[in-house]
């Protein structure tokens, strides 16, 4: 019985460290299949924001026009702009490892930055340009 239940005990913590193994491993060794696994998986999103990002965006209250401000966020704050693209239905065009987020006809945009690290990319930067 104590030889069953060591077995079983093995079995169940080795399926758990495997999923724990899998979930960092990189959904793709390409940038575009990698962030349309991002718009559609919200839980892959969370391992791939960095802790601290920086917001850079448009500050309308400073005189005698609006001036760019940074600041960093949280991954939560973050991953509300990710969220921003499926919800609002945006046009995403890539450049590189960088991501315009927009919407036509409109002033509405915002740039998502990612880094390598890891055999990965992560999010590091947003750089919203909307008034």
């Amino acid at each position: 019985m104590r030889l069953f239940a060591g077995l079983l005990a093995f079995v169940v913590l080795g399926f758990f460290a495997l999923e724990i193994e899998a979930k960092n491993i990189c959904p793709s060794t390409s940038f575009d299949v990698f962030f349309n696994d991002l718009l559609k998986e919200e839980d892959s999103r969370r391992h791939y924001i960095n802790n601290s990002v920086f917001l850079t965006f448009m500050d309308v209250s400073t005189e005698p026009e609006p001036s760019k401000k940074q600041k960093i966020i949280s991954p939560k704050i973050a991953d509300s702009y990710i969220q921003k693209i499926k919800e609002n239905n945006l046009h995403t065009i890539i450049h590189g490892h960088h991501v315009k987020a927009h919407k036509p006809d409109t002033d509405y945009q915002f740039w998502l930055y990612f880094k390598k690290a890891d055999d990965c990319w992560s999010l590091y930067k947003i750089v919203d340009d909307s008034l």
